[in-house]
């Protein structure tokens, strides 16, 4: 007993190591009956917006919750496990071919997207669901984990709260992510980004009122990457808190230079993402640019994305966007 609690986490479920051992006698049963195994690969949709809006508390009660809806739709000869943070992961054995476990997605799907009660608030999360098939998609544990990953990914970029078949398509636009990921990386050292300012003007004086700030990236090796490929990737990766700082202190050093030359626009309108805005310090953040570059804070206007505004109970965050208002 005391090995088999050491390898299950708060939700009362089988830890990687211990789902990866299922997996691999699972794979040797189905092995031996010429059987059909389902590889379910979950990512909770919105479960970070929680956790950093109500606190790791209310994260660790919505997790055992979601464990016990997951719980309560499989069948009991189904594995489920916790991988960590928010993702999970199902063996589907016995099953007997993709619309078996097209309906047992769905009803995950159906089960996720109702709303959870943490203590009064009503937390609506959803979830991208990965599939892979054993023997199509692979033959052994890490494959299929691999491709339901994949998938999972896919499902993601799809419009989330969907799931999606594992497909060699995905296996080259997972590898084709990878390679992207990693030029962007080193696209701020390699100096490959630059900023494009587009004109805010008075539809009846047609007079200047302001310039948007956007980005573009000019690869070494792709040539001009559109926002649309790598904006996503960078939020995705986390890579957009460093990419916005640049953002901000590149847009800040410019609209001194046009003070300095007496054509700067009223104000410089400048994006900031979900994640960019959430980050500890971020307020902080945002002061430091402006006193490094020297720039009134009256000349800057922050524009949040429709991600920051997905909750609006009141929450710890509330502070930061007050600072950040005080600030501006």
């Amino acid at each position: 007993v005391g090995s088999e609690m050491c390898i299950r986490d708060s939700t009362n479920l089988p830890n990687r190591n211990l789902f990866m051992d299922r997996l691999h006698q699972s794979l040797q049963r189905v092995q031996r009956e010429e059987s059909v195994l389902a590889l379910l690969f979950i990512d909770l949709d919105r479960f970070k917006n929680i956790n950093d809006s109500l606190g790791h508390s209310a994260g660790d009660k919505l997790l055992k919750k979601v464990s016990q809806v997951m719980n309560n739709t499989v069948r009991d000869s189904d594995t489920i496990a916790r991988f960590g943070g928010d993702e999970f992961a199902v063996i589907l054995s016995p099953i007997y071919g993709p619309k078996n476990a097209s309906r047992v997605a769905q009803a995950l799907l159906d089960a996720l997207s109702k709303p959870i009660d943490l203590d009064g608030y009503k937390a609506i999360i959803g979830a991208s669901i990965g599939i892979s098939m054993y023997p199509a998609d692979g033959t052994t544990e890490e494959e299929l984990v691999k491709n339901a990953d994949t998938a999972m990914y896919r499902a993601k970029e799809s419009g989330r709260n969907n799931y999606q078949y594992f497909t060699d398509e995905m296996q080259q636009v997972a590898k084709a992510r990878l390679l992207m990921e990693n030029d962007l990386r080193d696209a701020i050292e390699r100096q490959e980004l630059r900023l494009v300012f587009q004109p805010q003007v008075d539809a009846k004086t047609q007079a200047l009122v302001g310039a948007e700030v956007l980005i573009r990236w000019q690869n070494h090796k792709r040539g001009l990457v559109s926002p649309g490929e790598f904006i996503y990737l960078a939020e995705d990766t986390g890579l957009i808190v460093p990419i916005g700082e640049w953002v901000l202190r590149q847009s800040c050093l410019q609209y001194k230079r046009w003070q300095r030359a007496g054509v700067a626009p009223p104000y410089l309108a400048i994006n900031v993402s979900g994640r960019q805005f959430k980050m500890e310090g971020f307020a902080d953040s945002v002061r430091q640019i402006l006193k490094e570059t020297g720039l009134e804070s009256k000349y800057v206007e922050l524009e949040l994305t429709e991600s920051c505004l997905l909750y609006t109970s009141p929450s710890p965050r509330d502070e930061q966007f007050h600072r950040v208002c005080r600030l501006l």
